[in-house]
Parts: C-alpha cells; sequence; structure tokens
C-alpha cells in the first residue's frame, strides 16, 4: 500500500527536510554562533542536508523499482495453478497411465495449497540484520511455489506420450514460462537486497550515535541552549524544531 509505506517512511523525511529550518534560525544567530565541533559548523550543516535529502532519494528510488517487481511477480506466480490445472486436464486426453495423472496432481495439491503473499516494505525495513539463515514467510511461499512447478514441469518433460496442440500447455512452452517464474523471483531478491542497502545506509547516515544526523542535529540544539540559556525565545524556537531518533544501527 503506497499510502501506508508514505506514512512508514515519513519519520525519516521529517528529519532530514527539518534540518533546513534548523539551518536558517542557526544563520539567523550570526557570529554568536561558532561551534568548535566541524559537524555542527554551518557550512558541515548545509553538507548534511544536501547528502540526506540525496539518500532519501535513493531509498525512494529503490523502493520504486522493488514496488514494480513485487507486482510483477505476484502476476507471474498467479497463473500458475491455472496453468497447472489446464495441463491436469489435458493429460486425460493423452494417452498416459493413470498413476502419472496421479503424480502431476501430488505437485498440483502442493501448489495450491501455497498461500502467495507479497512482501511488505516494512518487514524488509525492519530486517537489518542480512541474516542469511532468515527468510520470510512470504518469499519462502514463492520459493515453494517456483520448486513444486519445476519438479512439475519436470515430470511431464519425462512423459514421451505428453502432446497438446494448445500453445502456452506444449512442453517448451511450460518450460519458459519456468524460466520467467526463476528469473521473477531472482530479481525479487536482487531489488529486496537492493533496497535492503540502501536502508542500511540510510539508517547509519541519519542515526549512528553521536555522528548521524539527527544527534548532530540535538547537539546544535543543545549548542543554542549554552549561548542564550534553556529559556531564551531563540532556543525555544530552535527547540521545537522536531529530530527523532528511528532506528540505531
Amino acid at each position: 500500500n503506497q499510502n501506508a509505506m508514505a506514512i512508514y517512511e515519513s519519520g525519516h523525511h521529517i528529519n532530514v527536510d527539518n534540518v533546513d529550518p534548523l539551518i536558517k534560525k542557526v544563520t539567523l544567530i550570526g557570529p554568536l554562533y561558532k561551534p568548535a565541533k566541524v559537524a555542527l559548523q554551518l557550512t558541515s550543516l548545509q553538507n548534511m542536508h544536501t547528502t540526506g535529502k540525496q539518500i532519501i532519494g535513493k531509498v525512494n528510488s529503490k523502493f520504486g523499482a522493488w514496488k514494480i517487481v513485487v507486482d510483477d511477480r505476484q502476476a507471474r506466480f498467479k497463473k500458475v495453478p491455472t496453468i497447472v490445472t489446464r495441463v491436469i486436464g489435458n493429460l486425460y486426453a493423452m494417452d498416459v497411465p493413470a498413476s502419472f495423472i496421479e503424480d502431476a496432481k501430488q505437485f498440483q495439491a502442493k501448489i495450491n495449497s501455497t498461500r502467495l503473499t507479497k512482501p511488505k516494505a516494512k518487514d524488509i525495513e525492519n530486517d537489518q540484520s542480512q541474516d542469511e539463515t532468515k527468510h520470510s514467510v512470504s518469499q519462502q511461499s514463492f520459493s515453494s511455489v517456483l520448486k513444486n512447478f519445476s519438479a512439475f514441469v519436470a515430470l511431464i518433460s519425462n512423459q514421451p506420450n505428453y502432446e497438446t496442440e494448445i500453445a502456452d500447455l506444449t512442453l517448451t512452452a511450460l518450460q519458459d514460462f519456468e524460466k520467467d517464474l526463476e528469473k521473477s523471483n531472482s530479481e525479487m531478491n536482487k531489488v529486496a537486497s537492493d533496497l535492503t542497502d540502501v536502508r542500511i545506509e540510510r539508517n547509519l547516515y541519519f542515526y549512528t550515535p553521536e555522528t548521524g544526523l539527527v544527534d548532530i542535529a540535538k547537539a546544535v540544539k543543545n549548542y543554542v541552549k549554552g549561548i542564550f540559556g534553556a529559556t531564551h525565545p531563540t532556543y525555544l524556537d530552535i527547540k521545537k524544531i522536531r529530530f527523532k531518533n528511528i532506528r540505531r544501527n
């Protein structure tokens, strides 16, 4: 859901967007604002804002690519049960033993019992460990369907009496469809990995303790409090600018 994703990502956007008003208010302070720490200096804050926006742009771009592949894979894999059902229906018109049809039906049952659920962007966001021993239920379901369909096609290919005039049910067509599914699944793994990588980059840049964008912005606010005091209007104005540590890496 694009709207849900926008809401979920909004916290990261707010963090980088709010660097701009922070810079503007710091600029108005003038020569009183002269931190010794380079990261808090005006030029550094401007560079940090630019880099932060670029990283958010990269995340948005990778998310867009991920979404396209998610939808494409979903559409391709949803065709599998129908194709398998039609093949089995046609087997009854061929000179093949009943035991062969029963073998085919076993793979059909496995395919039909697997629920294909789209992976959620939030699941990728939450899994930052890149632990290869972890696989989402969603990914497992697609891999399971692919595995059983590949076994189904292998079974058909070993039956010399499998013949059909229906173009998309020929052995060649089935093998080509299997390759399409494999390619789609492989692309899914790549774009998911790419999206995870840029989100890790974002989280490191935004939320690393002390050196991350959010902690630097908070340090600026504290420094301004040090200049003017906790009740001064200038500090109270800057204090309102929101920065939130959404994740620590």
